[in-house]
């Protein structure tokens, strides 16, 4: 017999992975698909599309993502999607490589959007203030939702409680994959030779791209919910 504790830890487990591969998956595929319209299919060949959703999957960023949180606050990443700049060609290959590279934070800005505006559609604005406070503070979960969405059936709260973790997970990917994806697109736009003399130092600069974003992560979502929840008390 399945105790309630472990019925629950269940359906957080379940409703967290949905949360990281539909992040994962339609943002890599987005990239990938816009690099193709732009004339670069290298994402086509390592059989980026959504029949291999396994290869969008990042090990390390699904190892992040689960043991130093899940839902509701948890950050991981995904596979980086393969991009070949020498496949894009002219006129305006600039301006083309930097929307490719940036097209992976668009797409999280995408998602999160959609997640907002059916959270929206679903609970009031004060409900959806206490959630955004919750997710803050970290003590979201199924029994709070229960208790701040009162006579709403299990399958709703869980729809709730995913939309919240798509919603969370893709605004802090959204900085990130700015940050990142855009210190690809700088390199290899304007700096591609040094680029490929120099792949050490640029591992090593990532490196504290990443340790920055990470210890800055939790300042930076603080900003974000609050933020949007002076937008709610204004606006909706």
């Amino acid at each position: 017999m399945v105790s309630l504790g472990t019925s629950q830890w269940l359906i957080w487990f379940i409703i967290s992975a949905w949360v990281y591969l539909v992040t994962v998956v339609a943002t890599g595929w987005y990239q990938g698909w816009v690099a193709y319209l732009l004339g670069d299919s290298t994402a086509i060949i390592y059989r980026r599309s959504v029949g291999f959703w396994q290869s969008y999957i990042d090990p390390l960023g699904m190892f992040f993502y689960f043991v130093f949180g899940g839902l509701p606050r948890g950050f991981g990443w995904g596979a980086i999607t393969p991009i070949n700049p020498l496949n894009i060609t002219y006129p305006m290959k600039s301006f083309k490589l930097l929307f490719v590279f940036l097209s992976r934070a668009l797409g999280n800005f995408c998602l999160a959007a959609i997640a907002l505006f059916l959270l929206v559609l679903l609970v009031s604005k004060q409900q959806l203030t206490v959630c955004f406070l919750s997710v803050m503070q970290n003590q979201l979960d199924m029994n709070l939702l229960s208790s701040v969405l009162p006579g709403i059936s299990s399958f709703s709260i869980a729809a709730i409680f995913f939309l919240l973790g798509v919603f969370s997970l893709n605004v802090l990917l959204a900085a990130f994959n700015f940050l990142i994806e855009g210190f690809r697109a700088v390199m290899v736009v304007y700096m591609g030779g040094w680029l490929m003399r120099q792949r050490q130092n640029l591992f090593i600069i990532l490196a504290i791209q990443i340790a920055l974003i990470w210890f800055f992560i939790n300042d930076l979502e603080r900003f974000i919910f609050s933020f949007l929840i002076s937008f709610i008390d204004t606006i909706l």
